[in-house]
């Protein structure tokens, strides 16, 4: 299922607490280098926030990870993974985001994992859509 709307593993534990509550386990990296991940990460887990909220599905109490970003050029993909009381056996899919700018502009998301044909008829340029489907470097 999509819902429409290769640089390394970052991982992003955040526990899920009401919304004047909500931090970031990993801190705001010191290298400048580390910014660009810290806002895709920022931005995934804000698409996750947004998504639950939007279908009226709670995330209090759940944690929700964000891991595996590959970027590729204007281009990145990220996994994320709720899990606690409500979705003890997790729950996880991956999206697809944009960089317009210094932010990153969620484009799509998948029940699963994309393909190589998926990035192509998400608008990604061939090259781009090459890189993010080789996936992480691990």
């Amino acid at each position: 299922m999509i819902w429409a709307g290769a640089i390394g593993l970052f991982p992003l534990a955040m526990n899920v607490l009401p919304v004047a509550a909500q931090t970031l386990v990993n801190p705001i990296p010191n290298r400048p280098e580390e910014a660009d991940f810290y806002r895709l990460q920022r931005a995934i887990y804000q698409w996750v926030i947004n998504d639950f909220r939007s279908s009226n599905r709670s995330l209090r109490g759940e944690q929700v990870e964000i891991s595996s970003l590959v970027t590729a050029g204007d281009w990145a993909t990220g996994v994320w993974m709720v899990s606690g009381p409500r979705y003890p056996e997790g729950i996880a899919g991956q999206v697809l985001m944009k960089q317009q700018g210094q932010r990153w502009i969620f484009v799509a998301g998948a029940g699963g994992e994309f393909g190589f044909e998926d990035f192509i008829r998400l608008g990604v340029p061939r090259g781009n859509a090459e890189g993010l489907a080789a996936g992480p470097d691990i």
